[in-house]
This record gives C-alpha cells, sequence and structure tokens, in this order.
C-alpha cells in the first residue's frame, strides 16, 4: 500500500494469482491483468485506474475494491453485464 508500483507486466504469468492488492499504488493500466484467470480478489483503492475493460474476461473474480478511484459510474455497468456475481465496491 503506498508504494511506487506503476508496471503490473511483471504479473502477467501469474495465472494461478487469486488475490492482489494494489491500494494506494500509482497503477493506471491493468492490461497486465487479463490473463489472471484465477483472479478472484481485486484491491484498486486510491489507484489512478478508470478503464475496467481489461478486467472483464476475468470469469473467478468475485470482489473489487474501487474506493477513491474515478472509474465511471458506466465503466462499471459495462463490467456488471460482463461478470455479473461480481461484487463492486465504491
Amino acid at each position: 500500500e503506498g508504494t511506487q508500483v506503476v508496471n503490473l507486466e511483471p504479473l502477467e504469468g501469474l495465472t494461478s494469482l487469486e488475490t492482489l492488492n494494489l491500494e494506494g499504488t500509482q497503477v493506471v493500466n491493468l492490461e497486465p491483468l487479463e490473463g489472471l484467470t484465477s483472479l478472484e480478489k481485486l484491491y484498486l483503492e486510491g489507484t489512478q485506474v478508470v478503464n475496467l475493460e481489461p478486467l472483464k474476461g476475468l470469469t473467478s473474480l468475485q470482489w473489487l475494491d474501487l474506493e477513491g478511484t474515478q472509474v465511471s459510474d458506466d465503466a462499471v455497468a459495462r463490467l456488471r453485464v460482463a461478470l455479473p456475481d461480481l461484487e463492486i465496491f465504491r
């Protein structure tokens, strides 16, 4: 939390990862997470993330924390359509 992490590319191959806490980081781009098919919980509180499109294929994702982000209602609505069982906290 509160680290200088910006680039998520080193995580791309971690397909068994189930929980990822990026709270308070400088992360903007979630594209490197697209292949993390085992990911169940993702904490993005306080990040600069606005684009949730890369998460649409993460069918194991159950819990998403977006508190303190600038993610639009529209982006959240599109993600809810793709992942109807996902719990999203804002």
